[in-house]
């Protein structure tokens, strides 16, 4: 009778001891699970609280992001058009010449566009989206 005692508290101890491993295990995943949760968390509140930081700085920032974009933009423009158009090597002083009359014709045809007006960039944008989209 003592020995079956002893086999079933020794089974009894076997299984406790298993289950209690199996709880740590996933006690210790459930942990790493939150420790990841709690990384990305703090990975948008950082994102978030940056954006909010650069709101309160005021559109200065804003108007120097859109003016340097903008001139990407326009360099962008200008590489298209000088590798869309054949031109010899004596021609290159005309083909300048004549992408500053554009640019000119342009900037007068925008003499209210301020920095920081996105119409035109939005119209760009639409403009290439329409072109993709034939593609």
């Amino acid at each position: 009778m003592w020995a079956g005692f002893q086999h079933k508290h020794s089974v009894v101890s076997e299984l406790m001891c298993q289950n209690t491993q199996c709880l740590l295990q996933r006690t210790q995943q459930a942990m790493e699970r939150k420790v990841s949760l709690g990384e990305d968390l703090t990975h948008i509140l950082r994102e978030f609280n940056n954006a909010l930081e650069d709101f309160s700085k005021g559109p200065c920032e804003s108007n120097e992001l859109l003016r340097q974009l903008k001139e990407q933009l326009t360099s962008y423009d200008r590489g298209l058009s000088d590798s869309s158009t054949s031109s010899s090597e004596g021609s290159s002083l005309n083909t300048s010449e004549e992408n500053l009359n554009q640019s000119m014709a342009s900037a007068r045809q925008h003499p209210n566009a301020k920095l920081g007006d996105t119409r035109e960039l939005e119209n760009y944008i639409a403009d290439l989206d329409k072109v993709l989209d034939d593609l």
